[in-house]
């Protein structure tokens, strides 16, 4: 990545309007300046009991979970306006995927319309190679051991992780099922250590 810039990378989970967690980071001149995870609360969530059989495919985080530690969009979206503000060189937003392109991101943060900042896209490979990178393997580490706790606690992620019943359970779906729920949080980790290798250094 170029030098003096800002990167601010970010991940979700849940489909939009129904976020449940978002997660960023902050890298400056191949420094982690910033980390942040939340779970949000959009009150969009209309089943809790549908919520919480999709959640077990995915995120796991339960409807509980969303209504006890889960922050209003408008603090969110405070809190990611924060973030850019703080931001020492030109700003690049980049994630992993299209619910993290420039379109997707303005219906969650209407401001970022006239916010001076550009975008990308990191380039992952499919699962069957992903799975055994560095990076990768240094984000299960993270995530499995719990090491970022005070930032983001497993808690949030107590349902059990499955597979929807009819799925085909190919090597890209047991790939996802062996390393259990989705995380927004580490998500993020994996795209800064994939861009800054270095960084993997800051996270024992």
């Amino acid at each position: 990545m170029a030098a003096n810039t800002s990167t601010v990378y970010i991940d979700w989970e849940g489909v939009w309007p129904d976020l449940v967690e978002v997660g960023l980071a902050v890298v400056e001149n191949g420094t982690v300046t910033q980390l942040l995870c939340h779970v949000i609360n959009t009150n969009t969530i209309q089943d809790p009991k549908k919520h919480n059989q999709s959640a077990r495919y995915s995120h796991c985080i339960s409807h509980k979970v969303v209504q006890t530690e889960g922050i209003a969009l408008e603090g969110i979206q405070l809190r990611f306006l924060t973030c850019l503000d703080q931001c020492t060189y030109p700003i690049t937003i980049r994630g992993f995927g299209s619910d993290t392109s420039r379109d997707s991101l303005c219906k969650v943060f209407p401001f970022l319309s006239t916010y001076d900042c550009t975008y990308s896209q990191a380039d992952l490979p499919n699962w069957s190679i992903r799975t055994r990178q560095v990076y990768h393997k240094k984000k299960i580490g993270l995530k499995q051991s719990n090491a970022l706790a005070p930032i983001c606690p497993a808690s949030n992620h107590a349902l059990t992780n499955t597979v929807p019943a009819k799925k085909t359970r190919n090597n890209t779906v047991l790939a996802k099922l062996r390393h259990d729920y989705h995380y927004a949080f580490y998500d993020v980790l994996e795209l800064v250590f994939l861009d800054y290798p270095e960084t993997m250094l800051s996270f024992i």
